[in-house]
């Protein structure tokens, strides 16, 4: 049996003195020793919409995929926050 593909990502967001910020974290290969990251920032926490998001997502699949030699994207997606 063919092992199943994971990608485990987490997103925090955090008060700061110009607004909030927020730090996105993802695995990009199966063992999970590699990942991607990214961070936004915002005046306000409601600011962190779908908008803001979606982006993050999505470049974390793209270096999920280009990482793992463009064959596969996890298949199996565990997501904290």
């Amino acid at each position: 049996m063919q092992k199943k593909t994971i990608g485990i990502c987490a997103i925090a967001i955090s008060k700061n003195p110009g607004g909030y910020a927020l730090g996105f974290v993802g695995t990009i290969n199966n063992k999970l020793s590699k990942v991607y990251n990214e961070t936004k920032q915002k005046k306000k926490r409601n600011e962190f919409t779908g908008e803001v998001m979606s982006p993050i997502f999505i470049n974390w699949l793209k270096c999920y995929y280009q990482s793992n030699n463009r064959k596969n994207l996890p298949e199996i997606l565990v997501f904290y926050r």
